[in-house]
């Protein structure tokens, strides 16, 4: 995604073969280990200055764990779209989409890229100081809405462990306080866990948490803030638990699955 026909095609071409493995997002990174960019001509070095002065700030004040917060190269699965929608009407779009897709806990991966030197034309951000004063607003408030809303819905709605996740000590995933915890535990062959008996403690659950361990078959399952708008899509298949803790949830069946349900409370009867 952008309108510049001034990269190479091979690194377009690089992003499909990452997009059938573990990753959701794709970028091509100027700024990661490897990557670099060429401006020259009429405004070249002020771009560049300006250009990097943005990318640092938003890695600043957003997440600094990706590299090119101004890249606009990628490829991105469909249904990363669905959940995470485009918003915005110049370049402030992918940053915007870029940040919402990590807190989103979507898959990301970076690779390097060589920005050449545009063939023709001029950049539409602008040549001059002024001109990047100008769009720089937009970013920028982009930016603040984006910290806004990550404020608002810091909370976690939802932990996924993969079937792969291998511990080799007893360990919980949720923290302390957690209404429903959920963990490993780890014992060697031959050891003895002491009898004891569960005493009755009063605790205040809050909704209802719940649980879902897969069994067999796969599933899509959305993930929902408070008022139904979607945070982020997973996909589960045999051997991977869910734990919904928080907001709304639905699943998409992709083939017929069994999985148990534990759930702290009761359900009101319908």
């Amino acid at each position: 995604m952008d309108g510049v026909i001034a990269g190479e095609g091979a690194d377009a071409a690089a992003a499909v073969p990452v997009l059938d493995g573990e990753v959701d997002v794709v970028v091509n990174s100027r700024y990661a280990v490897g990557g670099r960019e060429d401006r020259v001509g009429n405004g070249g070095p002020l771009q560049l200055v300006l250009s990097k002065t943005l990318n640092w700030s938003i890695c600043f004040l957003l997440e600094p764990s990706f590299c090119d917060h101004t890249s606009g190269f990628m490829a991105v699965r469909r249904h990363v779209l669905g959940a995470v929608p485009l918003r915005g009407d110049y370049g402030e779009y992918f940053h915007d989409f870029m940040y919402r897709a990590l807190r989103g806990s979507c898959r990301v991966g970076e690779l390097p890229h060589f920005a050449p030197p545009r063939r023709s034309g001029e950049s539409r951000t602008g040549q001059h100081l002024v001109d990047y004063l100008r769009r720089g607003r937009k970013y920028l408030w982009a930016v603040a809405k984006a910290g806004l809303e990550a404020a608002h819905q810091g909370h976690t709605l939802a932990l996924i462990v993969r079937r792969k996740v291998v511990t080799t000590a007893t360990t919980f995933v949720t923290d302390g306080d957690a209404q429903l915890r959920l963990g490993f535990i780890v014992y060697p062959g031959g050891a003895t866990i002491a009898r004891l008996v569960h005493g009755a403690i009063e605790r205040r659950v809050t909704g209802r948490p719940e649980a879902i361990v897969m069994r067999s078959g796969r599933c899509e399952v959305d993930i929902d803030g408070d008022t139904l708008v979607r945070d982020a899509t997973r996909e589960l298949a045999a051997g991977d638990v869910v734990l919904l803790l928080d907001g709304g949830h639905g699943f998409r069946l992709l083939d017929g699955y069994r999985a148990p349900r534990v759930q702290a409370g009761s359900v009101p009867a319908r």
